[in-house]
Formats: structure tokens, sequence, C-alpha cells
């Protein structure tokens, strides 16, 4: 069974991306066109102690991530550090073990695309 896409968020403003040659990717097949009713989600109730010790081990390199990210000027009205915070999205997600991670040229500001296959049975798209 093919993985199933369960999310996709389109960061607005990107425009077209010019008729470059794709470097080959894996196939993403959506298997569903229902849409997202929130109320029928139930509430979370993993147990994920290993996750939020690990993050509260590491919270001082997590709030200075968040820090450098907040520090990032990114002002896409004014064109100011756009490029900037596109390439500094793309090396996190390189660090962060994407296989893939790049920025793809558009006809306004740069879109990042990654991929990051840990071999999970659904796929997000961000």
């Amino acid at each position: 069974m093919p993985p199933q896409v369960i999310g996709v968020a389109i960061a607005a403003g990107c425009g077209p991306v010019p008729s470059t040659p794709a470097p080959a990717r894996p196939p993403i097949e959506i298997t569903t066109d229902a849409e997202l009713d929130p109320k029928s989600v139930p509430a979370y109730s993993g147990d994920h102690a290993k996750v939020y010790a690990d993050i509260d081990r590491k919270q001082a390199q997590h709030l200075a991530n968040v820090q450098r990210w907040l520090r990032q000027p990114s002002v896409s009205a004014q064109n100011v550090g756009v490029q900037q915070m596109a390439e500094m999205v793309r090396d996190d997600l390189k660090k962060l073990g994407c296989q893939e991670s790049e920025l793809v040229p558009t006809a306004g500001h740069p879109g990042v695309w990654a991929s990051c296959d840990y071999g999970a049975p659904k796929t997000l798209l961000v």
C-alpha cells in the first residue's frame, strides 16, 4: 500500500517554478479527497516520555534555534531577508537529517523543498 498524504500547506506568493529538469523524486500518491474535520479528530493520547525528556534535555538548544529564527528579518512585502530565511530553513532541514533540502527558484520569493523519508506509513507535506 502506498504512503498516504495526510496534510498539505502551500506558501503563498511563491509564483510558478521555472521549467528546469527536476531530480528524480519518490512518487507521492494522494489517496483521499476527504476534507479535514477537526472536530472528528480525537484528543491525542500517546505517550512519548522519551521524546519529552529529549526536548527537556535540549531545551537551551531549542530555545537558541527559536531565537535565531526570530532574529532573522524576513519581510516578504519589503523583500527584506527572505532569501536568507529560505537558506536558513533549507540548512536547518539538512541538519535535521532530510535526505534532500534545496531552494526552489520561483518568479517571486524562493521556496524550500525537502524530503525526509524515515519509512513512516504516512507522509506529511508542509
